[in-house]
């Protein structure tokens, strides 16, 4: 179950158990003072409608909150960009498209909102179609050539992240780097997410980190703009799950992806 599915549950319990029993005593005693007749009919009226349409209201906020947090994060690489000065990269006729680009600590990195198919399960059981929106973080490695090495963990990968080959069950010519390197890129994504509530999601359990190192070239259009890093040989890729990360917090991820980048470019000096 997705972690913001899980906060509409359980402000969905909250009403139900703690504030709409004590909304519906107050309802009643103030009908029960009301003089008979009209006016207590009316109010009885609404006290049913409120029964009936509570769950129907609670079902539509749950709805609305859903679009809100998808129209902004939509936009989160626009807010960053416009917070931290970064250049737009590339066009696009979709804002959503376009790629934000600056340098931390004498590396280009750059910064898209992506939408990732999920799904998940209704009241009856019924599997539905969802988008999930991650903020993409890519930070170029700085190496003479590409390396024809790959180290894939996807963002939804629900296995294990006790060792290396558990964290990263897609891999190409990964003995090509040294226990070092390869203890960064384990490090970063066991460190997981905070848990509790963060942007609009509550997350119980740190998890594991998504995290990809490949060659520049070759990287899908789709993934990757053209206009991106082109000449970057290596990139690294993160899709984080809070797409409306604050600055800072942004900052603090690409200082982490910058130590995996060093050790990195070490295995081949």
């Amino acid at each position: 179950m997705k972690n913001k599915n899980i906060v509409i549950i359980l402000a969905a319990l909250f009403v139900s158990v703690c504030i709409l029993p004590i909304v519906v005593l107050a309802v009643g005693l103030i009908i029960s003072t009301l003089p008979s007749g009209g006016l207590q009919d009316v109010g009885s009226a609404l006290f049913f409608a409120l029964i009936c349409l509570g769950p129907v209201a609670l079902a539509f906020g749950g709805l609305g909150w859903k679009i809100y947090h998808n129209a902004k994060s939509r936009k989160a690489a626009v807010r960053l960009g416009e917070s931290l000065g970064l250049e737009e990269l590339n066009r696009a006729s979709n804002p959503v498209n376009v790629w934000y680009g600056g340098v931390y600590d004498g590396r280009r990195f750059a910064v898209k909102p992506v939408g990732i198919k999920s799904h998940y399960y209704d009241g009856r059981g019924r599997r539905r179609p969802d988008v999930d929106y991650y903020l993409r973080i890519v930070l170029e490695v700085k190496v003479d050539e590409p390396l024809d090495v790959v180290v894939y963990r996807r963002p939804q990968e629900r296995g294990g992240a006790a060792t290396f080959e558990a964290a990263f069950p897609a891999v190409k010519n990964a003995s090509r780097l040294t226990g070092s390197a390869q203890a960064a890129l384990l490090a970063f994504v066991q460190k997981g997410y905070e848990t509790g509530l963060q942007g609009t999601t509550y997350r119980y359990d740190k998890g594991a980190r998504n995290l990809t190192l490949r060659d520049r070239p070759g990287t899908p259009e789709a993934q990757l703009a053209g206009e991106v890093l082109p000449d970057a040989p290596v990139i690294l890729v993160h899709d984080h799950p809070n797409p409306n990360l604050p600055a800072e917090a942004l900052y603090e991820l690409l200082g982490e992806m910058t130590a995996v980048a060093q050790a990195v470019e070490s295995s081949f000096r």
